[in-house]
């Protein structure tokens, strides 16, 4: 059972109920779900994840304008909205750590803006860097380093690359990191 108290003071964000999807899906269309969430970090990010998974509450990862679309019936469980609790893009020397949630665009405006190269590949490409690399973004994949996966108990980090997927790299990502 979901204590909201609880759910809220785990968030440390957002935490809206019966949240319509529609502004989250790619047409624009969609029902509520029961719980919408926007945690604020990555900490606060797989605390909710474990929460959630610990009392059996589907969860589906979403952000605006998404590439996903909502049943009208809504979701009977968690939206996940990982923008701001995954959002970090950060220079280490020439390369980039970014989290899952970081928009496709920022990340190229990011590293073009640095003079790194790898990433103009990627100009134009929706979405996040999380969602791109669950889609299987081969332009992504070859280009980063190692991928930090969270499975809603543990933690664990992957090598990146072309078999980036074969690895399990396209299943709840908690953050990636790459070089660009």
């Amino acid at each position: 059972m979901v204590v909201l108290d609880e759910l809220r003071r785990i968030v440390r964000g957002p935490v809206r109920l019966a949240e319509p999807l529609g502004p989250y899906s790619a047409l624009g269309v969609g029902g509520p779900a029961d719980y919408y969430l926007e945690p604020a970090g990555r900490a606060a990010v797989i605390a909710s994840l474990r929460y959630l998974t610990a009392r059996g509450v589907p969860v589906i990862l979403v952000r605006r304008g998404a590439n996903f679309l909502a049943s009208d019936d809504g979701f009977r469980g968690a939206a996940l909205n990982v923008e701001t609790g995954l959002g970090g893009l950060a220079a280490e020397g020439t390369r980039v750590r970014v989290e899952a949630g970081v928009p496709l665009a920022r990340l190229v405006d990011f590293a073009v803006g640095r003079s790194l190269a790898g990433t103009e590949i990627l100009a134009g490409e929706s979405g996040t860097v999380g969602g791109a690399l669950i889609r299987g973004l081969e332009a992504l994949a070859s280009r980063t380093e190692e991928i930090g996966i969270f499975d809603g108990q543990r933690e664990r980090t992957v090598p990146g690359g072309r078999d980036a997927s074969a690895a399990g790299a396209g299943r709840s990502l908690s953050r990636s990191s790459g070089t660009a």
